[in-house]
């Protein structure tokens, strides 16, 4: 019930902090009440003189003695209290944590002045054996540990589940330790006291209080004696037992202080199989899951998938550097300055973000690494650190699904009120030299080399020939399955990033179904087309060209070498080689 009144007012913290302070009374109130009735049915066993005498005592001045005690803890609680009280600042919320020692050390206080007060009045009746007043003072300061310690244990218990995570939700309670603070220590001591210390010390003082046991000096010897021993064998058995607890936690403290300095190579022995160890277990291997994550994080910058991983972390990796041949693609968004001129930056980034998100999964899912993320483009990788026979298929299959994945974009954009985009790809493959490159504070892996320059090369030339993908000669020449794809050869070109022509290909599976069928129907006239163009047989090439325009009107490339054989036409070269020399 009081769980679902906390949840139902837990918008207001100073309603909060007043519910805190009611709970402390009542607890304070009915315990001691509960321990009032309990120690006058104790000492219904000792003389009749001496029960009235208790009872005369002892029961006017116990509630005087814990009104003071409640107004003391009124006080203490003052910040709590007020309706509309003090801040709630972090140093004031500290008291909370230290309510169930204070509250503790106020009821122990007013306990013991009222036994004490009640013991004083024993001096002046003669008629009351010796033995039975000593009794009397050993038993009721034992006593008033009870309440005292039942009082602490269910405040920090209600304080546990209920109210200290309300207060402090983005605190660190380390930050707030003090001597008032019920530590582990602290509480082992209580668990002392209760279980040894208490049971042993009101059974000798009863048995001292009793006149046949306390004139046979041997039986009291005997008694004491076995009492003292049981009590050194109890405190070494729990002395062992608080240690097998303590001692692991304060190690998984300071490694959890290590973790969150970035040092993940203290791993704690486990040297038992209790609850102790499967924490030790888990937290070493959250150490080691937090170690594997940034490392990933600081090579390849994100995730990556799961084979991958595990090739990376057997120790596969050469971070200073090897040669590899590997296949690279690059995805660029088309007139991206111009798309994104009008927008604020926080919409400039969700934007990119978007498409990198997107994008960049589908990468990861088709075995790929993204190496790096430069403006509006991104750099992936196939075919290493991990070798991959089918490299070349994977990126191709990566590109599809890029294109495809453009429709569910641009809809996800529209519904953000962002406008639609467009992007090109450029895919090569050959020898890159990868490896951890940067400074000692951050050395990510990458990939290095003339590949690099061409793949960008490429995805730039996808904005001259008007088509969204393309490969070179040297990803078309590994690809084994060919008959898998929708490829056509389009253009030889000679570009300043590469000593040698670069043969270009088009990939147009991911084109409208009508244009694919299409491109596919009229293939094989356009490469006979490209195989007159190349022999310089222009006019021959014209017609076959003019004829693939016919029925692709909307292919740019036909059209574009209409245009180049009706110039050659007029002005065949002398030395014809079919390259074309990009220089932008």
């Amino acid at each position: 019930m009081i769980k679902k009144h906390i949840k139902r007012r837990s918008t207001d913290p100073h309603r909060m902090a007043r519910i805190y302070y009611i709970f402390t009374i009542m607890v304070f109130v009915v315990i001691n009440c509960i321990s009032l009735l309990f120690v006058n049915f104790v000492f219904l066993n000792y003389q009749e003189n001496l029960t009235l005498l208790v009872r005369k005592t002892l029961t006017p001045v116990y509630p005087a003695s814990m009104l003071l005690a409640v107004i003391a803890v009124s006080f203490f609680l003052l910040p709590f209290i007020k309706r509309h009280g003090l801040e709630l600042t972090e140093s004031r919320k500290k008291r909370l944590l230290t309510v169930p020692v204070i509250v503790g050390l106020f009821n122990l206080t007013a306990v013991l002045f009222a036994f004490i007060y009640a013991g004083f009045f024993f001096f002046v009746k003669p008629e009351i054996h010796t033995s039975h007043m000593v009794s009397y003072i050993v038993t009721a300061m034992l006593l008033g540990f009870i309440p005292t310690i039942s009082i602490m244990v269910v405040l920090d218990c209600a304080g546990r589940f209920w109210f200290v995570p309300y207060f402090f939700r983005s605190s660190s309670l380390n930050s707030f330790c003090s001597i008032f603070s019920f530590s582990l220590r602290k509480k082992s001591v209580l668990l002392l006291i209760v279980l040894h210390i208490l049971p042993v010390a009101v059974y000798i003082s009863t048995l001292f209080g009793s006149v046949q046991i306390s004139s046979n000096s041997k039986t009291v010897t005997m008694i004491i004696i076995t009492s003292v021993l049981f009590f050194i064998f109890s405190i070494l058995l729990l002395t062992l037992f608080i240690r097998q607890i303590r001692i692991p936690v304060l190690k998984l403290a300071r490694m959890n202080q290590k973790i969150s300095r970035g040092k993940y190579s203290n791993k704690l022995p486990i040297s038992s199989d209790d609850e102790i160890a499967f924490l030790t277990e888990t937290a070493n291997d959250a150490a080691v899951s937090l170690h594997e994550k940034e490392l990933i994080e600081d090579t390849f910058g994100g995730s990556v998938d799961p084979k991958v991983r595990e090739f990376l972390l057997k120790g596969n990796l050469k971070p200073e550097g090897e040669q590899n041949n590997a296949t690279l693609l690059v995805a660029d968004i088309h007139d991206f300055r111009k798309i994104t001129s009008f927008m604020e930056a926080d919409l400039v980034v969700s934007y990119l973000n978007c498409f990198f998100d997107r994008m960049s999964s589908l990468v990861e899912s088709n075995g790929g690494l993204i190496n790096k993320y430069v403006g509006d483009a991104l750099l992936s990788v196939y075919g290493t650190p991990m070798v991959d026979e089918n490299h070349v298929t994977r990126t191709l299959e990566t590109a599809i699904s890029m294109r495809e994945n453009l429709v569910y974009l641009n809809r996800e954009l529209a519904e953000n009120n962002l406008p639609a985009l467009e992007f090109g790809t450029g895919i090569h493959t050959g020898e890159v030299v990868t490896g951890n490159v940067g400074s000692k504070a951050r050395m990510p892996y990458t990939v290095i080399g003339e590949p690099v320059s061409i793949v960008s090369r490429m995805q730039n030339l996808t904005t001259m020939y008007h088509v969204p993908v393309l490969l070179t000669g040297a990803t078309y020449d590994l690809l084994e399955n060919k008959e898998a794809f929708h490829i056509r050869y389009i253009d030889c070109v000679r570009i300043p990033e590469s000593e040698e022509p670069i043969r270009v290909y088009e990939l147009f599976d991911s084109d409208k179904e009508k244009h694919k069928r299409y491109k596919k129907r009229y293939l094989e006239d356009f490469d006979e087309a490209m195989a007159y163009y190349q022999d310089s047989e222009f006019e021959k090439a014209l017609n076959k060209f003019e004829y693939c325009r016919k029925e692709l009107p909307w292919d740019y490339i036909s059209a574009m070498y209409v245009k180049r054989c009706s110039k050659l036409i007029e002005k065949a070269p002398s030395n014809w080689n079919a390259v074309a020399i990009i220089n932008r």
